[in-house]
């Protein structure tokens, strides 16, 4: 009894927790329009701090502290959210606020060995945050809905895949990680390793946006998981640059490089406040209500030869430039790419070749439902001309019998009217007939009968 009633309990405590969940949903706008008030206030307040280093450092740290603080309360609030609607895509968006949290952590940690520590924050205590946060995000990642491809559909987003990441992992080599090592020197070990570390992270954030243009993304409405790829997207490139602009020694802190960052953070909170949006407003679907399937968003695709032609020009600028790799090196690279590649589009062929016949065939059964269609129509119009036929047949054959006997009933009246006429010209005549027995007599002048 007691177990029962701890049950209801913990029931009504949960419906009590859900409805409170539920009312308090800001309009997805008002989170937009806090995003982009919050972008332009980091960028103006920047510029203004821009003659003053250590203020335009101070202000930077606190505020990308602010702003994860902010982004993990709405992933947080999000993965709550959705707690109500589906354990997978719960779990998978507590993955992402628990990474969050740890690049909160990170950040917190970096401000205060900067700000208050008058240290440098590389490395430190927060560089372990900051790694161990790439994997858990894309753990989060992976717990996403995904389409269930077939073995041909999964083998195209493999070479896909691969396109994409051996072009990414020549262009960072090239340009970030070999440089990195090569001005090593005397640098510390830890430096050193920390140094590859980060772009190599970024690698796996590349793995985690190619997770979900490929494997989640099916549908133009999926406006969270677009968010979250923009988001990702900006923090790579803005990571990509800061390590080049390093490597080189042209890097400038409050410049607009700096906005990368806050920019990537918004929209990945954005993400987790859109995916709310939409479960309120009932347009969130899950995946295994619909039957997706690879390539049904046809932009994604074309990415991988994007990058093929990015690591095809990579190796025609290295002719005469000097990179982290030897020109061989980046010839064999950029061929197994090609090689990729061809192998893509002969299944691309192959398919559309096995369309086309699928097409012919479909084609040649709707001709021929088409003729059989055309000759039950010809056979139902020559019965119906038949039965038509009949029908005028029959409607004359009745006009006719309708018109004798009309016929026919003129002429008993007529014959009537005259025999009438007879009994009443003759004078003391009566006209008798026997029936049955019995004699009738009619006598003019009284039409009653006699019976005698």
């Amino acid at each position: 009894m007691a177990d029962h009633s701890q049950s209801t309990r913990t029931l009504r405590l949960a419906e009590i927790a859900r409805s409170a969940v539920m009312r308090w949903v800001l309009p997805f706008r008002y989170s937009l329009a806090a995003g982009a008030l919050i972008i332009i206030s980091f960028y103006l307040t920047t510029v203004a701090l821009s003659n003053n280093q250590e203020a335009n450092t101070n202000f930077t740290d606190i505020a990308s502290f602010s702003i994860d603080v902010l982004v993990t309360l709405a992933l947080f609030y999000c993965s709550l959210y959705c707690y109500f609607h589906g354990k997978r895509i719960y779990l998978a968006w507590l993955i992402l606020a628990l990474a969050r949290l740890d690049f909160t952590i990170a950040d917190a940690v970096w401000a205060y060995t900067e700000i208050v520590l008058q240290e440098s924050p590389f490395p430190s205590m927060a560089d372990f945050f900051f790694i161990t946060n790439y994997p858990l995000f894309l753990f989060g990642v992976f717990l996403l809905p995904s389409i269930k491809f077939t073995s041909r559909e999964r083998l195209k987003m493999m070479l896909d895949t691969g396109i994409v990441m051996i072009s990414a992992i020549i262009i960072f080599w090239s340009l970030i990680i070999a440089p990195s090592i090569q001005k090593s020197g005397d640098m510390d070990a830890l430096v050193l390793a920390l140094s590859i570390a980060y772009p190599v992270a970024d690698l796996v954030l590349l793995f985690a946006v190619l997770e979900l243009i490929f494997k989640k993304i099916y549908e133009k409405e999926q406006t969270p998981l677009l968010f979250l790829v923009g988001g990702i997207i900006i923090l790579i490139i803005s990571d990509a640059f800061f390590f080049r602009q390093t490597a080189v020694g042209t890097y400038v802190a409050g410049g607009l490089l700096d906005m990368g960052w806050p920019t990537a953070y918004i929209l990945i909170g954005l993400a987790g406040l859109s995916q709310v949006d939409s479960i309120q407003r009932g347009t969130f679907n899950e995946i295994e209500n619909k039957n997706p399937h690879y390539g049904q968003i046809s932009w994604p695709l074309y990415l991988p030869y994007l990058c093929a032609a990015c690591a095809f020009a990579l190796l025609i600028w290295s002719h005469d430039h000097t990179i982290g790799l030897s020109f061989e090196s980046l010839s064999w690279a950029v061929a197994l790419i090609i090689g990729l590649t061809i192998v893509r589009q002969v299944l691309a062929l192959n398919e559309n070749s096995q369309l086309y016949r699928e097409a012919q065939q479909e084609i040649a059964e709707r001709e021929l439902a088409q003729g059989e269609v055309i000759r039950l129509n010809e056979e139902l119009e020559k019965r119906v001309a038949e039965r038509t036929s009949q029908l005028e047949t029959t409607n004359s054959n009745l006009l006719n019998q309708i018109l004798v006997r009309k016929l026919a009933e003129d002429a008993l009246r007529n014959s009537e009217r005259r025999l009438g006429d007879i009994i009443n010209f003759l004078p003391d005549s009566h006209l008798c007939h026997k029936q049955r027995g019995r004699s009738n007599c009619l006598e003019p002048g009284n039409r009653e009968d006699d019976r005698h």
